[in-house]
């Protein structure tokens, strides 16, 4: 507890404050505003300081920390500097700093029970970030799904990086010099495992998501009964265990109670998807998921 208060000094103590008011914010599960403290799932307090925001996000109902750090602006919400990520049993889920909204050197990410997830290294020259974020991936070449994850993981791998099972084996070893050089991967008993040098990526292994069309069967039947027709197209996330999560319709069916209906029915079946891997670990991925009822 002791080394927890000191940590908490040090930040707190690391900015300048400019201003005592705090602002509160309320969001829903997928991040969007929302005006009433009661649907909230997320309560996000933030204090003005020389650098910025101070943002601190709690989880509404027990009002545990979700996450701490300072955005430059609350706007746009650039990360700059120290950030901490929080399970809602308390234990952290990852840490590290950025720089101008990108991972920069360290980063290390838990399981929700605490076990070392991932030793993660990212470039520590911001001038190369200057450049990612003025010219764009095309600076970097390579493999264009190895650059679209540097995208959507926003931070340049540099060296070497470690991710583990739950069981503490390591699964993934990587070796990157702004691209990917060279990966190894091993199964939860310690054993190598072949890699497909002729897959598109090796980042992605096991490719993204996917479900079986017999776990999509339940779901069919029940739209085929409500006599369902029409052609829309799904964003969604799948999480690491292979549930469905936050769908939204990207591409409307043109009627509006159909989509609705269409939602409902996939969110209470709820199919169980084949999870995606990353860095050879089952990660939470979206996916667009295409339906044509005739």
């Amino acid at each position: 507890m002791r080394v927890q208060l000191i940590l908490f000094a040090f930040l707190v103590c690391s900015f300048t404050v400019v201003g005592q008011d705090t602002l509160h914010f309320y969001f829903n599960g997928k991040w969007e505003q929302e005006q009433e403290m009661d649907k909230a799932v997320y309560h996000r307090k933030a204090v003005a300081v020389s650098e910025g925001w101070y943002v601190m996000d709690y989880y509404s109902k027990s009002m545990k920390p979700r996450m701490s750090g300072t955005f430059t602006s609350l706007e746009k919400e650039v990360k700059q500097g120290m950030f901490v990520y929080y399970y809602e049993n308390g234990n952290r889920e990852k840490a590290g700093r950025f720089y101008s909204d990108y991972r920069m050197g360290s980063w290390q990410t838990w399981y929700r029970d605490g076990t070392l997830r991932s030793k993660e290294n990212y470039v520590e020259r911001e001038g190369l970030v200057d450049t990612l974020i003025k010219e764009g991936v095309v600076a970097f070449g390579g493999n264009i799904m190895d650059v679209m994850y540097i995208v959507e993981q926003k931070g340049v791998f540099d060296g070497k990086s470690e991710w583990f099972y739950p069981n503490g084996q390591i699964s993934s070893e990587e070796e990157w010099k702004v691209k990917l050089l060279s990966v190894e991967h091993w199964n939860e008993k310690g054993k190598k495992e072949p890699i497909n040098k002729d897959r598109p990526s090796l980042l992605f292994p096991a490719g993204i998501a996917e479900v079986p069309l017999t776990n999509m069967r339940a779901f069919i039947e029940a739209a085929g009964k409500k006599n369902i027709k029409g052609k829309m197209l799904l964003e969604l996330y799948i999480d690491a265990e292979g549930h469905m999560e936050n769908a939204s319709v990207q591409k409307s069916s043109g009627e509006y109670k159909t989509d609705r209906e269409i939602v409902t029915l996939l969110e209470y079946h709820n199919p169980v998807w084949i999870p995606g891997k990353i860095h050879n670990l089952p990660e939470r991925m979206k996916v667009n998921l295409p339906l044509s009822f005739r």
